[in-house]
């Protein structure tokens, strides 16, 4: 059951939506510790998880289709997470800038 939600900025997502940008668009979605990620025009990206606790922080996002550019901080404990799945790979970092 799909359900289209037109965004402003400053509006936040959840657990299970999903971004689709048209062949004209982009989105760029702002996480709680200052990482980012951009989302290429005709990219359908979903975030999966999103966690923050006093020990731990957690993104977790699947890029079906398309690019996505992120901006990732360093993590700040052993327990952190940002991972991006794709059809071919998944991309789990630590701190750092990857496409």
């Amino acid at each position: 059951n799909l359900r289209r939600l037109h965004l402003r900025p400053g509006e936040a997502l959840a657990v299970g939506n999903t971004v689709k940008t048209s062949d004209t668009g982009f989105a760029e979605l702002s996480y709680f510790d200052g990482s980012f990620t951009r989302v290429d025009r005709g990219a359908e990206y979903t975030l999966v998880a999103l966690e923050r606790t006093d020990s731990t922080r957690t993104v977790r996002a699947n890029l079906a289709a398309g690019r996505s550019w992120n901006r990732v901080q360093r993590a700040a404990g052993t327990n952190d997470v940002f991972e991006v799945d794709t059809p071919v790979a998944t991309a789990a970092v630590r701190g750092t800038a990857f496409t």
